[in-house]
């Protein structure tokens, strides 16, 4: 895998780093993972569970929209967090990644981190500021 760089942002991501990192990414604090109804379908579809079903079990309404549900992680290495995505199985992977949301498959290149990344590269074993030393 390369080492990817979007014009704007002030890092480089290294997705070979995925492999050693325990998804930081789809843990820790409470957020939403905004979804489509596009999304819902896929992921239903990719779970085996109909619509009505799948929109009871894995979203919750937040406002105006439709977020992917989280579960306490009682697995979580640090103490300060302790949520995940209800799709990140007991390996750390996500169980839904061929159709996984757009916000999810866009990380880390999210317009926030274009001006605050500072806590990202803490985070992500993948991301070093452009010019830092190699991965």
């Amino acid at each position: 895998m390369a080492v990817v760089r979007k014009e704007g942002f002030p890092f480089e991501f290294n997705q070979a780093a995925c492999g050693r990192c325990s998804a930081n990414c789809c843990r820790g604090r409470s957020g939403n993972v905004w979804v489509t109804f596009y999304d819902i379908c896929n992921i239903c579809n990719v779970a085996g569970v109909n619509l009505i079903d799948g929109m009871n079990l894995f979203f919750e309404k937040r406002l105006n929209r439709y977020s992917i549900r989280e579960k306490f992680d009682c697995n979580q290495t640090s103490e300060a967090e302790d949520y995940c995505c209800i799709f990140l199985d007991s390996a750390s992977q996500c169980s839904i990644y061929p159709v996984r949301p757009i916000q999810c498959r866009t990380f880390p290149f999210w317009e926030h981190f274009k001006t605050d990344c500072s806590q990202m590269i803490k985070e992500c074993p993948g991301v070093k500021p452009i010019g830092s030393n190699s991965f």
